[in-house]
């Protein structure tokens, strides 16, 4: 089927009529890569390219790269048909119908710099609303941050407060330890500096 341009012609005008003109110009550049001679199909082709660009021009929320593609097709269509208005065969289409259609794609072009600035202006939009929203999440993203670093030091504050007053009672405490292992050894110094019997005369009493 994708050899048969016939086929191709017929399935591009059943899509034509579904209005699925993006399908139907595919099938229809299929159509022209097997017949590249095929005028009828070339006709075809030029309408729906200029179809097509014109929904994209008068689309208010075309881009300007969707509009800058829609000139450009829309100047191949005038192009194409120019030549058929010329080199046609007029047992196959209007060639007067080529001529018309070629001075409406001249017609529409004319308007393309209002259509391109309007497209233009809106990518700019879009832009500047991009920027600013990815300045925000940065600004956002880095007030986070900073929250995040000064809790965390001031975590690391309360350990470090908490880990003196733990030390600083460790050392009370080995403080209190030695002085009262020093007791016990005081009084069995002074009863060792006492005479024998002097001793055992303390304890007798």
């Amino acid at each position: 089927m994708e050899s048969d341009p016939e086929c191709l012609t017929y399935l591009a005008r059943a899509l034509f009529k579904c209005g699925n003109l993006i399908e139907c110009k595919q099938c229809l550049i299929k159509a022209r890569h097997v017949a590249p001679s095929d005028t009828v199909v070339l006709y075809n082709l030029a309408l729906v390219m200029q179809q097509l660009a014109e929904r994209k021009l008068t689309d208010t929320k075309s881009n300007l790269k969707a509009v800058v593609g829609a000139v450009r097709d829309l100047e191949l269509s005038q192009k194409y048909f120019e030549w058929l208005a010329d080199n046609g065969d007029r047992m196959k289409f209007d060639l007067n119908g080529a001529k018309r259609e070629a001075a409406n794609c001249k017609d529409i072009l004319a308007q393309a710099p209002g259509f391109v600035s309007r497209a233009k202006k809106i990518d700019d939009e879009e832009n500047q609303f991009r920027s600013n929203t990815i300045k925000s999440m940065t600004s956002f993203q880095q007030k986070r941050k900073q929250r995040e670093e000064a809790a965390q030091r001031e975590l690391d504050e309360q350990q470090r407060v908490l880990e003196e007053k733990r030390n600083e009672y460790r050392s009370r405490t080995k403080m209190v330890i030695e002085k009262v292992d020093l007791v016990p050894e005081k009084f069995a110094a002074q009863e060792r500096s006492r005479p024998k019997k002097q001793r055992m005369t303390h304890y007798d009493s």
